[in-house]
């Protein structure tokens, strides 16, 4: 038979248990109750159809942050001249197809509207944030993703604390806004809340391939 104390110990072990249990739920309710309140909209696409097909609802979802990581060679452009600074703005202007504010941050001053309004973006739709600071700058990040009214963000982070980076993955699914982030190729693998993370590189066409090796040929012939 069992003491009175052992039964007592036992019934609070059985009580944490439960209340634990009950908190890993309420926990788990508040982190998805802002995801799920934009899973029923439709995905928004790339842009690039062969990109689409490799997600797993043919688009990308509202609420939640993109990292696009630049391949070697074009990381010191931070900017619209790099494919995935490119990709990131094409996949914002479908996220305000339907309507809403693109909400480009441009603190190096390397944003250049007429390539934007090339790839499609109605400039009458964006709003060009320049802040004096990277603390400023992300400030106005989160307060634009909590917007319901602001479609996509876009712009190019070099370095982002996980701290951070949390408050900015709760503040896009509260708002539904999709974030475009632009990053260097040596913040791949670090600490992430990112959904999504693309790598891109550019490589030659066939025409600039063959041209290539007609030239490298050429020079060995004069040599």
């Amino acid at each position: 038979s069992s003491s009175p104390e052992s039964n007592k110990n036992g019934m609070t072990k059985h009580n944490k248990l439960r209340d634990l249990a009950s908190l890993r739920q309420t926990v788990k309710r508040l982190e998805t109750q802002g995801r799920q309140r934009w899973q029923t909209q439709r995905g928004v696409s790339t842009g690039v159809k062969l990109l689409d097909q490799l997600l797993p609802e043919g688009g990308l979802a509202r609420g939640t942050l993109v990292e696009w990581f630049m391949g070697s060679g074009t990381e010191n452009v931070g900017g619209l001249g790099a494919g995935a600074g490119a990709l990131a703005l094409r996949t914002a202007c479908e996220a305000a197809r339907d309507g809403g504010y693109v909400i480009v941050f441009d603190r190096l001053r390397r944003f250049f509207p007429p390539a934007a309004a090339a790839w499609g973006l109605d400039l009458k739709q964006v709003v060009l944030v320049r802040a004096d600071s990277v603390r400023d700058e992300l400030w106005a990040l989160e307060q634009s993703l909590r917007c319901e009214g602001v479609a996509a963000v876009w712009g190019y982070w070099e370095q982002l604390d996980w701290r951070w980076f949390r408050r900015l993955q709760l503040a896009a699914e509260q708002g539904g806004t999709l974030a475009m982030l632009v990053r260097p190729g040596r913040a791949s693998g670090k600490p992430s809340w990112a959904d999504v993370q693309w790598w891109v590189k550019p490589v030659a066409s066939e025409k600039q391939a063959s041209e290539k090796q007609a030239s490298k040929s050429e020079n060995n012939m004069q040599g």
